[in-house]
């Protein structure tokens, strides 16, 4: 076997590329986790991480919301909470710019392009990137609803899908504006209404100066610039840009409709 040459003179080794401060560490043990939680068997090696596990058994959660009044117990927790008001995205895929509020979305989101399907169906051999994405597929080979609606009888495959059904019954809307106080039957409808007290427009026309709060404000707007009327009425023909726009018109029919 040939010998290993040593290094040359002025050559750079593994060694010489760590600082002498921490090769000091290493061999005192000033590295070493010795800082001990009293509840549990947690350590760590720095105090400031300790005081932030021992919230896990106080409850304490220092951060709140001053629009919607959730407390967390970590800033970054925090902070991924207040972009659910502003809507910002700070996390953007390089292929196709697609923008993300986590960059556990964005890391998820990834698969696609890389062609990561991990989630396979034993039936017709399709595949996923998220497990919840192959459970509703089966759906369609099952057909299973179980989750039926006591007043109408529509049936649903997931709970979560009934339970906001529901609230067209009941007129349930369990999201409150902590600002206006006006109340919403999704929270994501909620998130959206929230851009406008905050002023935060992130959609912008790129036909005029006009900025929108949401995409969908944003589609309405455009229809200004295409002529696009999507809403027709039955009777008469007459056509609309919004849904509530035809809404308001079918009720001058009613009107006119003789009793």
């Amino acid at each position: 076997m040939d010998e290993v040459p040593a290094p040359e003179e002025n050559s750079v080794t593994l060694a010489s590329t760590i600082p002498k401060k921490t090769m000091q560490k290493e061999h005192t043990g000033a590295t070493k986790k010795t800082h001990s939680c009293n509840v549990c068997d947690y350590k760590c090696k720095f105090k400031s991480v300790l005081l932030v596990h021992m919230r896990t058994h106080t409850g304490e959660k220092p951060f709140s919301c001053h629009l919607c009044q959730t407390k967390c117990a970590l800033q970054s927790s925090f902070t991924k909470h207040m972009r659910k008001h502003s809507g910002e995205t700070p996390y953007s895929c390089k292929l196709c710019q697609q923008k993300f509020k986590q960059h556990s979305h964005l890391y998820n989101h990834m698969k696609i392009h890389n062609g990561e399907r991990s989630f396979s169906c034993d039936i017709c051999q399709s595949k996923f990137t998220k497990k919840y994405h192959l459970i509703n597929h089966m759906m369609i080979h099952t057909g299973l609803k179980p989750y039926v609606c006591d007043i109408c009888h529509i049936k649903f495959a997931m709970k979560s899908n009934l339970t906001t059904h529901m609230r067209t019954h009941t007129g349930e809307k369990p999201f409150l504006c902590n600002i206006c106080h006006e109340k919403f039957t999704l929270k994501k409808s909620l998130t959206k209404h929230m851009l406008l007290h905050i002023g935060k427009r992130p959609f912008s026309c790129a036909l005029c100066p006009k900025e929108c709060s949401t995409k969908y404000n944003l589609s309405v707007h455009m229809r200004t610039h295409t002529g696009e009327q999507p809403y027709s009425c039955g009777l008469c023909q007459r056509k609309f840009t919004q849904k509530s726009h035809l809404t308001f018109h079918m009720k001058d029919h009613m009107r006119e409709s003789p009793k």
